[in-house]
């Protein structure tokens, strides 16, 4: 999760897409988050935070760690940056890998990622493997994202 923040510094979100994900409505959640990732690399925060819920809630392992309601990105997005800068970390970076599960039920989704983090740290090139797991929560005719979390592996 922490890779997210391309507000404040620049991200490679890179989406990994093969013939073995999804089809169907769960290639619209596939699509959507890695959409939601891009627009983050992009420093494009209006279309990603476009997708998610007003009420979303973040899990991540920086302090405080959970993060929620309408506030939640912006939180978020201090913490990350405080964190960031009491530990040297720079230049970090995301990839998403294929999602290990997707699950629809109604308007529900749950979808898991691995995924890699990567940054310098104090100049070091760093690399964490973690899982990005994301559920949804379909308002025709779009998906929005409740919640978020980015746990090391």
């Amino acid at each position: 999760m922490r890779a997210i923040l391309a507000s404040i510094c620049t991200l490679a979100v890179i989406g990994t897409a093969s013939a073995a994900e999804p089809a169907g409505e769960k290639a619209a959640v596939v699509s959507l988050v890695r959409q939601i990732m891009k627009s983050w690399n992009s420093n494009d925060t209006g279309s990603a935070t476009a997708h998610l819920s007003p009420s979303i809630v973040i899990t991540d392992s920086l302090p405080p760690y959970l993060f929620q309601g309408p506030t939640a990105v912006a939180d978020w997005m201090k913490s990350f940056a405080a964190d960031a800068e009491a530990n040297g970390i720079t230049d970090p970076w995301q990839t998403l890998g294929k999602p290990t599960e997707v699950e629809i039920d109604g308007p529900h989704a749950y979808a898991a990622f691995p995924a890699v983090y990567g940054f310098k740290q104090h100049g070091k090139p760093v690399r964490e493997n973690a899982m990005v797991t994301v559920t949804l929560e379909k308002s025709e005719p779009d998906w929005r994202v409740v919640s978020w979390t980015w746990s090391k592996r």
